[in-house]
């Protein structure tokens, strides 16, 4: 077991001397849990970090997509319509897509 010597500032000392009476701890002990509590949240941040950004791209991919189907669908040139947002196609296809999408 490794025995550092740490500096800390009064405030974050008091802190950590509050934390260990609350939990019947020795000071060194509190601060090797308060350090494991720590470093397991900066683990879980990262995480939650590379989550958030997958579901940015996942999002745009998803957006992307469904104005390309849109513009295929109009050029095609089921009805004479060239506006995605007004093709009665489209409308049915989408309302088909999010029923059977979101069925579980």
């Amino acid at each position: 077991m490794a025995n550092p010597h740490i500096s800390i500032t009064d405030e974050l000392d008091n802190k950590v001397r509050t934390y260990a009476e609350e939990h019947n701890l020795r000071y060194s002990h509190a601060v090797s849990r308060l350090l494991e509590k720590a470093l397991k949240e900066i683990e879980i941040d990262k995480k939650f970090d590379s989550i958030i950004k997958l579901l940015r791209t996942t999002n745009f991919n998803k957006k992307y997509n469904a104005e390309l189907f849109e513009q295929l669908y109009s050029d095609l040139g089921l009805e004479l319509s060239s506006n995605p947002k007004t093709n009665e196609y489209i409308k049915r296809f989408k309302s088909k897509y999010k029923k059977d999408y979101y069925s579980d």
